[in-house]
């Protein structure tokens, strides 16, 4: 390295001079810039010029404010008249035989039905098998489908008395196969989207599309796991 410091020497100073002598032509060039006419350039004309700008300025400022505290005013009455969404969380991880544990909270009057869920990954995983549930004192397996439907339709009550809880469902599954260790070893990044198609019956059966993203060590089952897992 120190035999090539008396060629670093010469290039750093050429570069520095060269830059230099560059930024002086370009700094010439600016002065001579007519940023207004000549017989108009005064105050009064600068302020009137950048009044609409700042006008405008804050009107898209006001708008955006506006929008949200419209957007979440929305929120809060659709809630109120119980048409809220469904949300969903991860309350526990995965064991050595089910899933991670995920929770469905229903926060609409009316009925939600589960309609089907989709594991991603960005390695090959194995194929679902069942649907491990607990939907208020009701507690069942479903069969997860070829075309990831859920067998039987599992349902959620509406959210009526709102004196008292929501209405949830947790839920775990169980695979086909094994997953590669190397999907789930400790140390991983890798992560999985959990996506659940659910629908209100009166809605038409339009679908409420729900996707919760979370580590795959923490949903998909791992033979280092301190437990069988939830509903096992």
């Amino acid at each position: 390295m120190r035999n090539n410091e008396r060629f670093y020497i010469p290039i750093l100073t050429f570069l520095t001079l060269a830059s230099s002598v560059l930024l002086v032509i370009s700094f010439s060039h600016v002065v001579d810039w007519k940023l207004c006419e000549s017989d108009k350039c005064n105050v009064q004309d600068w302020l009137s010029a950048t009044s609409g700008w700042i006008g405008f300025s804050a009107a898209v400022i006001g708008a955006y404010l506006v929008y949200h505290q419209l957007d979440q005013q929305r929120k809060q009455t659709a809630f109120l008249l119980g048409d809220g969404m469904p949300t969903i969380e991860s309350v526990r991880s995965a064991g050595r035989i089910n899933s991670g544990a995920i929770l469905i909270v229903n926060w609409n009057r009316r009925a939600l039905v589960l309609d089907s869920i989709k594991v991603f990954c960005s390695q090959p995983i194995p194929a679902l098998s069942d649907f491990v549930f607990r939907a208020s004192d009701e507690i069942g397996r479903a069969t997860i489908l070829d075309d990831n439907k859920i067998a039987d339709h599992p349902m959620i009550h509406g959210y009526i008395d709102r004196q008292a809880a929501p209405n949830t469902l947790k839920f775990s599954v169980t695979f086909k196969s094994a997953v590669e260790i190397e999907i789930v070893k400790p140390g991983t990044t890798i992560q999985v989207t959990i996506q659940i198609k659910m629908f209100h019956p009166e809605d038409g059966f339009d679908p409420v599309v729900k996707e919760l993203k979370i580590p795959a060590r923490a949903f998909l089952p791992r033979p280092d796991a301190d437990h069988n897992g939830w509903g096992a």
